[in-house]
């Protein structure tokens, strides 16, 4: 871990002085930071690598007292592009223009990035996480031995390393964030010269772990909140938690929202909880991680029934053990299905769901063959109570309710719906399921009763769930 906070320090520390005879527009930090955020996004290079490496070079500043800055060595503005790299650009425009300046800066730490697999190690890290980009900034400020990850006569991390004050800045910007180390030999580096270069050549350094950045999460994401998490009303600590909201799976609505104070820069999400289209809620991003969440693999091997005829897909689903029959070897097909069934099958086909450790229905017996599935799915949201402490396991669940669900399935593991057919159904009147049953239509996944007709309210069958969930994840 990073233990060193330059979050302050590394602006207090550079030595800025205008430019003459040149002049630039002022900035707010609030604006620096949305420009050096949209600028590495559509880079596709980790927005917090951006920010970091800005304030290190300026302390995110483009001009002091009006005037655009240049240091002691002779870095030209934000990124402090120095003299041998402005000779490619307009220099005017460096000290003048911030957009310039900042696209300038990212020319540059992309080509570093580019010298990985050659000049620099590979790192198994992708682009969109932070670690990949460590050696790379090592380079943006200069492959020199003051900037070596250890210390040569000791082995012990170089923390004044530039990459170094870097990473703590990127972790200092959020303290919910940690981002990854490198464990580095003696063996992985050539000091080339004498007190100054330094180059590596270990062919691949992997880090501890990698973080992903947040800012590529997109919209409809399904994400899973942290434990003990605070969900706000808005994107400030300064607003209220959101105590009865229930997690732990979100859809992301915005995935880029500002903190809303100036000396706050850390990323929030604008999420749905799974299921709910109207209630907007605000998690500091690196709380949150992807969902992680997907039906396991179908058996191709398959179960028989007495009273099941040309059915292979009960059969699979029976002997991936998402299903089971009863005693006298039937599986009952048309009976109707309940909340307690439902809740055991997608318990059961769904990997990686939370494991509830407990839940607050009166209703639902310890012990009871259902009460672990009824448990899980409680907690991961997939269904919740209906009201007074009340589960009703028995209950019999309607066609639109089907509908309603499987499309929270599909959201919650990221299962496209890639419309096949223009049709709709005529008979949908609740609110509440529209959306849910005209977007499985047109995906072919759910079918009418004829006539574009629904007959939502209709129970649904044992047989009709498991067509239904085999047309959603595993149909052809």
């Amino acid at each position: 871990m990073r233990k060193r906070n330059l979050w302050i320090s590394l602006a207090a520390a550079a030595v800025m002085t205008p430019a003459a005879g040149a002049s630039a527009e002022e900035y707010s930090a609030k604006e620096i930071e949305m420009k050096l955020t949209e600028a590495a996004m559509e880079r596709n290079i980790p927005p917090e690598i951006v920010k970091a490496v800005a304030y290190a070079e300026s302390g995110w500043r483009q001009t002091v007292d009006g005037e655009p800055v240049v240091s002691e060595d002779g870095g030209l503005g934000l990124m402090q592009v120095t003299p041998g790299e402005a000779a490619v650009y307009d220099e005017e425009r460096l000290l003048t223009d911030i957009d310039y300046n900042i696209s300038a800066g990212l020319d540059i730490l992309e080509e570093k990035y580019g010298w990985t697999g050659g000049l620099l190690p590979e790192t198994g890290a992708q682009r969109t996480d932070l670690e990949a980009w460590y050696f790379p900034v090592m380079a943006y400020n200069g492959l020199v031995q003051v900037n070596s990850p250890i210390y040569s006569d000791s082995g012990e991390t170089n923390l004044n390393a530039y990459q170094e004050g870097v990473f703590s800045t990127v972790n200092s910007m959020d303290s919910n964030l940690e981002t990854g180390t490198f464990s580095v030999t003696l063996e992985d580096l050539d000091y080339t010269e004498e007190g100054v270069g330094l180059s590596v050549t270990a062919d691949r350094l992997e880090p501890s772990f990698t973080t992903e950045s947040a800012f590529f999460r997109g919209e409809g994401d399904a994400v899973k909140v942290s434990s003990g998490a605070n969900i706000r009303g808005g994107p400030s600590t300064g607003f209220g938690t959101e105590d009865d909201v229930q997690g732990p799976f979100f859809t992301i609505e915005d995935p880029v929202v500002y903190d809303e104070r100036e000396n706050q820069h850390f990323l929030w999400h604008e999420v749905q909880p799974l299921g709910t289209e109207d209630r907007s809620v605000y998690i500091a991003a690196s709380l949150l991680q992807p969902a992680d969440v997907s039906p396991l693999p179908l058996s191709t091997a398959s179960e028989s029934f007495t009273d099941v005829e040309n059915n292979a897909v009960i059969g699979r689903f029976a002997a991936s053990d998402f299903v089971g029959g009863y005693n006298n070897g039937t599986f009952r097909p048309e009976n109707n299905i309940t909340r307690a069934e439902i809740a055991t099958i997608l318990t059961r086909m769904i990997d990686n769901l939370p494991e509830g450790t407990d839940h607050p229905f009166a209703d639902v017996e310890d012990g009871i063959w259902f009460e672990e599935a009824v448990t899980t799915a409680s907690a991961s949201g997939l269904l919740q109570g209906q009201g007074n402490g009340i589960f009703a396991p028995n209950k019999e669940i309607t066609r639109q309710e089907i509908a309603v669900l499987l499309y929270r399935l599909a959201e919650l593991t990221g299962t496209e719906l890639t419309e096949k057919n223009d049709q709709t159904m005529t008979d949908v009147d609740a609110e509440w399921a529209e959306e849910s049953v005209d977007v499985l239509t047109r995906a072919d996944v759910i079918a009418g009763v004829g006539n574009n007709k629904f007959d939502p309210e209709s129970p649904a069958t044992r047989s009709q769930v498991v067509t239904l969930l085999y047309n959603l994840f595993y149909k052809p």
